[in-house]
């Protein structure tokens, strides 16, 4: 993949910007398997790819947990997991509690205190995929359910920090899905030694878990990333008539190749580590460039620490790139940039932000166009919108709020 970028790189630039690249990037796939000394604050760790031996050899976070604390069944529940740092205790049933746990989770200052289910469903390919679910204090029949699709190293986990129980204070039940692949929904023993999943995979399970668990379709579905990807492709396919969708950071219809190439054109320092992070995952690995490409600033060091090991649970299996190049969203796309599929009674919303590190201005506005909308644009806070330090999640989540009252909700009959 990198040499195939560099071979069309060297058509756009200049010999010496080109030399460059190839230079830094030859640094990152040494870097990869080669013993590396990261931040001061981190152990020393070596960045490698996970092979096929992983099954013989303990994974790194494996390796970091106490061996007690290591459960047989490899769920990890214990006060060293990192969902508990987080505050996401882990327990029958799943309890979400902000405020009463201390360590990272009370940086945040969180007052809500809202009870969080874990819920399961079979689905026809015989997955078990899992999924969370927040429920209002007083339900408002004009207040669809809203389903939150995560993107790469992500799972259900991400949402339900700050945009679940905001939404839920706010009337609307929330379910967050665990994409086939990630620790929550494991893929079946036959898959065992995929290293990716074709998104018509994950097309397939949204929509037979959607079927499931909301038979009447009377949803919203919001994306992040990767996951918008599957919300469009959902769209494209018919396979879901929602009542509206948000889309935050998405990866834009024609993929990642043109973003990747502008980013070489502007910065060849930045497409490297984007190289680093997601072709050689290193963003599982270094909590520097974890926090270069998801977060903020001034996210605490044990945050990210903890962020970075539910990397490491919930991004072995990636999305399969390769075989998504032949169908992306932007070959349905009209002359204009509209796609061609597009309901234009379907309320949505495209949000980007500035300071992302991932998705440019230029993608924001290129999935904006391909909905036939208008993108809205934050500031000062980082690709992961919903995770924002301090008080920032609340920018994205009140966006959407607003468009959700004044779009969805406004026009949903009185029942």
């Amino acid at each position: 993949l990198v040499l195939l970028l560099l071979s069309r790189a060297h058509q756009a630039m200049l010999p010496h910007q080109w030399i460059i690249l190839s230079l830094a990037t030859a640094h990152a796939a040494l870097s990869a398997f080669m013993p590396t000394d990261v931040h001061p604050h981190q152990k020393r760790i070596k960045g490698r790819f996970l092979s096929h031996r992983r099954k013989q050899r303990p994974s790194r976070l494996a390796r970091e947990l106490p061996a007690d604390d290591q459960a047989d069944d490899g769920s990890h529940e214990s006060t060293h997991h990192p969902a508990t740092m987080l505050g996401l205790v882990v327990g029958p049933p799943v309890q979400l509690r902000l405020a009463a746990v201390k360590s990272v989770a009370a940086a945040d200052k969180m007052t809500a205190d809202v009870s969080t289910s874990k819920g399961e469903a079979v689905l026809s390919t015989g997955v078990v995929m899992s999924y969370l679910r927040t429920e209002p204090a007083v339900r408002d029949p004009r207040k669809p359910p809203l389903v939150f699709v995560h993107g790469s190293f992500h799972g259900a986990w991400c949402w339900a920090e700050h945009w679940m129980p905001y939404f839920s204070q706010l009337g609307y039940e929330c379910i967050a899905i665990n994409l086939r692949g990630t620790s929550g929904t494991p893929v079946p023993a036959s898959e065992e030694e995929i290293r990716s999943i074709k998104i018509e995979r994950h097309v397939e399970d949204v929509a037979d878990l959607l079927r499931k668990t909301v038979p009447d379709g009377n949803v919203v579905l919001i994306g992040h990333s990767f996951g918008s990807m599957t919300i469009l492709k959902l769209l494209e396919q018919g396979l879901v008539s929602p009542k509206g969708v948000a889309l935050a950071c998405s990866v834009p219809p024609s993929g990642n190749g043109p973003m990747t190439v502008r980013f070489i054109l502007r910065s060849v320092v930045d497409a490297v580590q984007i190289v680093r992070g997601f072709v050689f995952k290193q963003a599982m690995t270094s909590c520097a460039l974890a926090r270069q490409l998801f977060f903020d600033s001034d996210m605490p060091e044990e945050k990210v620490e903890a962020y970075r090991k539910l990397f490491c649970l919930d991004g072995q299996i990636g999305l399969d790139v390769r075989s998504l190049s032949g169908s992306l969203p932007s070959r349905q796309a009209l002359p204009s940039g509209r796609a061609s599929w597009l309901d234009e009674s379907l309320p949505r919303l495209v949000m980007g932000t500035r300071q992302d590190y991932i998705v440019d201005g230029q993608g924001v506005e290129e999935t904006a166009r391909f909905l036939g909308t208008d993108a809205v644009m934050l500031d000062g806070v980082p690709h992961d919108v919903m995770l924002a330090s301090g008080d920032r999640w609340r920018a994205g989540a009140e966006a959407i709020a607003e468009w959700l009252e004044g779009k969805v909700v406004a026009r949903a009959p009185d029942r």
